[in-house]
């Protein structure tokens, strides 16, 4: 795998948490100001404080943990993995193909296809 693939997909990983984040503490925040009846001055300081809250957390918190479970060793032995099921689903595909034509009365060869045979 490539460094850019890499930077991808630890990109999209950080993200997704800084997004989830957001989104966390925006209806907690939410929550607050519908529950306490805030006014419109304490309702702006009740969104700082989480803006701020949520900015924190996701620098000390999303950044080094997708850092931490996303390192290089880790990303290669995920595609790896999930190249190898992508063979063994293939072939189940190609098997469960066959005994569903066998099953219906058509008759086709036990090879792959041409598309099959590129993936395995």
């Amino acid at each position: 795998m490539n460094h850019r693939n890499q930077t991808l997909y630890r990109t999209v990983a950080t993200l997704t948490g800084d997004v989830t984040i957001g989104l966390l503490f925006s209806s907690i925040c939410i929550w607050i100001i519908n529950v306490a009846a805030l006014g419109i001055f304490l309702s702006f300081l009740a969104w700082l404080i989480a803006a701020i809250l949520a900015m924190a957390a996701s620098q000390y918190l999303i950044h080094p943990t997708v850092n931490f479970l996303l390192c290089d060793r880790k990303l290669e032995r995920v595609v790896q993995k999930a190249h190898g099921l992508t063979g063994v689903f293939i072939q189940f595909g190609n098997l469960a193909a066959e005994k569903t034509m066998s099953h219906f009365g058509h008759t086709r060869t036990s090879e792959k296809t041409n598309w099959a045979k590129s993936w395995t």
